[in-house]
């Protein structure tokens, strides 16, 4: 497994799912089924930001690591 994410997207994916799993913590989303999309997405935002691959940039061939950032 490749890492195909940078730093700044990182951290963005970062901040989103924590942002988006403090909105569900207080109760934001009303509805019961797009609180479990959210859930699901937020979840998915964490563990990318954290792994640093993502497999629907690997699926569409995007890679946002830089030639000196590929090393690892």
């Amino acid at each position: 497994m490749k890492k195909n994410i940078n730093g700044i997207d990182a951290f963005i994916r970062l901040i989103l799912g924590i942002t988006i799993g403090f909105l569900i913590y207080m109760n934001f989303f009303k509805d019961s089924l797009i609180t479990n999309l959210e859930i699901a997405l937020s979840i998915f935002l964490l563990a990318t930001s954290l792994v640093r691959f993502c497999p629907l940039y690997s699926f569409l061939g995007v890679n946002t690591k830089k030639k000196k950032d590929r090393m690892y």
